[in-house]
């Protein structure tokens, strides 16, 4: 069972996008690896870690609302709470 509940991992990720004033950035959904049935993440990050036990939050971004792009993502720790990664998912499809 994860330390980091789903609501814990949306407000950790609040956090950080409120710490970037201006960025228009909100969360969407947080998803567990396997709760993800669309084109999965495809991220490069040189610290291992393991996928299946982070937290995916989708991030929408209202000024490309209706622009054809990939999605911006924040991976997070279930165990602590450490974001691992914070930037494009690298899903277009």
């Amino acid at each position: 069972m994860p330390e980091i509940t789903r609501e814990q991992a949306r407000d950790i990720a609040i956090n950080c996008i409120e710490a970037e004033p201006g960025n228009g950035l909100k969360v969407n959904k947080v998803l567990a690896w396997n709760e993800i049935t669309f084109a999965k993440p495809s991220i490069y990050y040189h610290k291992p870690f393991d996928v299946e036990k982070c937290w995916i939050v989708y991030l929408d971004d209202p000024e490309t609302d209706l622009t054809l792009k990939s999605s911006a993502i924040m991976i997070i720790s279930q165990d602590f709470g450490e974001i691992f990664y914070y930037g494009t998912a690298n899903d277009e499809e």
